[in-house]
């Protein structure tokens, strides 16, 4: 179950990886102005967001997968416990990225 978890770590790495380009150069071209600066920042900022959330979906789901399947072994139970643990962490961080985006918007667009 270990090497599944990294293979999934791994993965997942490697795609948001090869996302990151695509999304940058999703515009075309370069943005001219501060304010298309702040959108490009923004949709990337949501684009990351969401893929995290949609991952800590995943892990709470196999997170829930680890403890039904545990059948009373404790260190079953706290792997699935590490796990959902885990997974809120991650995404108590991604709401902080979140929200530190948009607090250095509002001090940007301020000057």
């Amino acid at each position: 179950m270990k090497k599944t978890m990294e293979k999934i770590t791994i993965r997942s790495l490697v795609i948001s990886a090869l996302m990151v380009p695509a999304v940058v150069l999703a515009q075309g071209h370069p943005p001219s102005t501060s304010d298309q600066f702040i959108l490009v920042i923004e949709d990337i900022a949501d684009i990351l967001f969401s893929f995290l959330l949609i991952l800590a979906v995943v892990f709470i789901v196999i997170s829930a997968y680890y403890y039904l399947t545990s059948q009373g072994n404790s260190e079953k139970v706290q792997k699935a416990h590490a796990t959902l643990i885990y997974a809120l962490v991650a995404v108590a961080v991604g709401l902080i990225a979140f929200s530190l985006v948009e607090f250095v918007q509002k001090i940007i667009l301020i000057f």
